[in-house]
């Protein structure tokens, strides 16, 4: 923004000897990049320059006067670092007029908070905030990435649409009644673990969103969530707000990671051939790895060969290199994007075979969610609230994969039969190397919960058991003695 424009935007207010100028965290984004920018390097920016702001605040005592176009969860930080103790003004862009001046200096807008409860409520779980002002945060885009909260906080604006604030008057009253919701948590949701903050609001409310956040009364982890109309679900989540910065990749990290991602594209390449395989609906698993495969359980067989399925044939993994730390699937690109940290942790752990292995049980098991089990990044929170139900189907999942990979090895040469116990087992090595992989990736491990502990538990148990086995049959035979849950495992 030219310092010409600051000039007119304040005035009649002049630029005195007192007035210092600040650049902070300059990046350029088109609006069509938002939805896949990398949340954590803008993050990673606010936190370099971090101690030059605040040696900026430390210098001078008069207003904050913010001009920016910030994505809204980096606003949101940004005002968060602000803090709740200084005077800021934050100026907006007009999409009309282009100018940075409120063209009002009077309170227009009503805005109310609903949501609010009479007494104190002891239920333990997550508390939803939306914030509708340039637009309409819909409940049912909401539940589905938060399904199941405690509590449901709004703060609406009357008529939103995007040019409906007109004052720094009327951002102070929305910004306003976003404090008084994260109060509201304090007081009466003594047991919130995690307050979601869906905001559909210009860049100039979002900052004083976050300056309403006192870090000692509200000392919940606060998730924000970025918008992408063409996506489903729409929301997709951003930053907690005052997480530490990651540090940045080193250069032997990125190189892993850059092998990784090769490397998985040859095993993406491997599984796309087992979808041109014709087999028998009702007797695959036989016809695939021979006459055991009668012993796997029905569900099993239920799911069917690979066959076409969407995340394989005409599927790609990405270039782009930022997933929240994680992974996700675009079913409209048809592509796999996955994290360069993540790639990079599972380049550390494994060799160059072991990811492609790895990589080949990762895409047949994420294909049978998808395609097979309707689990998406939809619908994965709500399945998670039933914890029984996701360990199954994850189980099953594993069982199927690992059945799929066994009868690609077995068509290419790699392994028989008479090799089965021994291939199996050092799959269920590579497999759990790479449940820890992801699940470091995910959250502390001092909070693993317990379904994902149990899936451990059960790979470790068959692995050992398929050491006093050799062939398929001893395989089969292995699975129809272990019991899971009332449940055959294989």
């Amino acid at each position: 923004m030219p310092e010409h424009e600051l000039v007119g935007a304040l005035a009649p207010a002049a630029f005195m000897p007192t007035t210092r100028t600040f650049r902070f965290a300059e990046s350029t984004l088109r609006l069509s990049e938002l939805a896949d920018a990398d949340r954590h390097r803008l993050v990673d920016e606010l936190a370099r320059e971090d101690g030059e702001l605040q040696r900026q605040l430390s210098t001078t005592a008069g207003p904050v006067v913010y001009f920016g176009m910030a994505p809204i969860p980096i606003a949101l930080e940004l005002g968060r670092r602000l803090g709740p103790t200084r005077r800021i003004v934050a100026q907006q862009q007009r999409h009309d007029t282009k100018s940075w001046r409120w063209p009002a200096t009077a309170p227009t807008v009503n805005a109310r908070l609903d949501g609010v409860p009479a007494a104190v409520l002891p239920a333990r779980g997550d508390v939803v905030i939306r914030v509708s002002c340039s637009h309409p945060v819909l409940a049912d885009d909401v539940r589905q990435v938060v399904p199941y909260p405690i509590a449901e906080l709004a703060v609406e604006v009357d008529g939103p649409h995007e040019l409906v604030l007109q004052s720094d008057d009327d951002v102070t009253l929305v910004a306003g009644k976003f404090g008084q919701a994260l109060d509201a948590i304090a007081r009466y949701f003594l047991s919130c673990e995690t307050i979601h903050v869906f905001a559909a609001v210009p860049p100039a409310l979002a900052v004083r969103m976050g300056a309403e956040i006192n870090p000692t009364i509200h000392a919940k982890p606060i998730q924000t969530y970025q918008y992408a109309n063409a996506r489903s679900p729409r929301y997709s989540r951003a930053i907690v707000l005052g997480q530490r910065a990651r540090p940045a990749l080193t250069s032997s990290e990125r190189q892993l990671a850059d092998s990784a991602r090769e490397t998985l594209r040859r095993s993406l390449a491997a599984v796309r051939a087992l979808a041109d395989i014709e087999l028998d609906p009702q007797n695959w698993i036989e016809e695939f790895v021979g006459p055991a495969g009668a012993k796997l359980s029905p569900a099993l067989h239920r799911l069917g060969p690979l066959g076409r399925n969407r995340t394989i044939v005409d599927a790609e993994i990405a270039d782009e290199r930022e997933a929240n730390g994680e992974f996700r699937w675009d079913p409209e690109a048809r592509r796999w994007v996955l994290d360069d940290r993540l790639l990079a942790a599972l380049g550390a752990r494994l060799g160059s075979a072991e990811v492609e292995a790895a990589g080949r049980l990762f895409f047949l098991h994420e294909a049978v969610h998808v395609a097979k089990q309707g689990i998406t990044s939809a619908n994965a929170d709500r399945v998670g609230r039933l914890p029984r139900v996701l360990e199954e189907v994850d189980y099953v999942a594993d069982v199927w994969a690992l059945v799929n990979d066994f009868g690609r090895a077995v068509r290419t040469g790699d392994t028989d039969a008479a090799d089965a116990a021994a291939f199996f087992r050092e799959r269920l090595r590579v497999m759990t190397a790479t449940f820890w992989t992801f699940d470091a990736a995910d959250l502390p491990l001092s909070t693993i919960p317990v379904r994902r502990l149990n899936r451990y538990l059960i790979w470790y148990w068959i692995r050992i058991a398929l050491e006093s086995v050799d062939d398929l049959d001893g395989v089969g035979a292995t699975g129809s003695h272990l019991d899971k849950t009332d449940r055959q495992p294989w």
